[in-house]
């Protein structure tokens, strides 16, 4: 009787799957166009930040340590991050499509999610980089030696 009636649940379920998402967003704001201006200048000095940041500690053999190592990934990670959210957002509200399929949803969210998890993984990196560096003061030029 409980295989018959699983089995029936099983066969009934489905899996509804939606071709497009509307995303609402601001609304009812106004001038809400200037907040996306100003979102599309906070993209372009992040990438310009991080774009002059990465080859200064890369090229630069006196910060080979492991402390801006942290900082190089938490930069790249930052540029990573802001390409995948901000330009899909302005290109969605600035120029009001408003639709998104669904695999492009999932993809977005995907990514969205990753870069966001790795930038708090290397957060938490640097804070016990930090950590080590206060609780061993005389111990932490061996660590940096490494």
């Amino acid at each position: 009787m409980y295989r018959e009636s699983l089995f029936n649940i099983i066969l009934n379920s489905t899996f509804v799957r939606p071709a497009k998402f509307y995303l609402g967003g601001f609304y009812n704001i106004p001038h809400v166009k200037y907040y996306y201006v100003f979102l599309c200048f906070v993209y372009i000095v992040t990438v310009l930040g991080n774009c002059f940041l990465l080859p200064v500690i890369y090229l630069v053999k006196t910060l080979h340590s492991p402390k801006f190592i942290i900082v190089f990934n938490l930069s790249f990670i930052d540029l990573c991050g802001s390409t995948a959210l901000i330009p899909k957002l302005l290109e969605t509200f600035l120029f009001n499509r408003r639709y998104i399929v669904y695999e492009a949803r999932l993809t977005y969210m995907f990514f969205v999610l990753l870069f966001g998890s790795i930038q708090s993984w290397t957060l938490v990196t640097m804070a016990y980089d930090r950590l080590i560096a206060i609780c061993f003061p005389l111990t932490n030029w061996l660590h940096m030696k490494m």
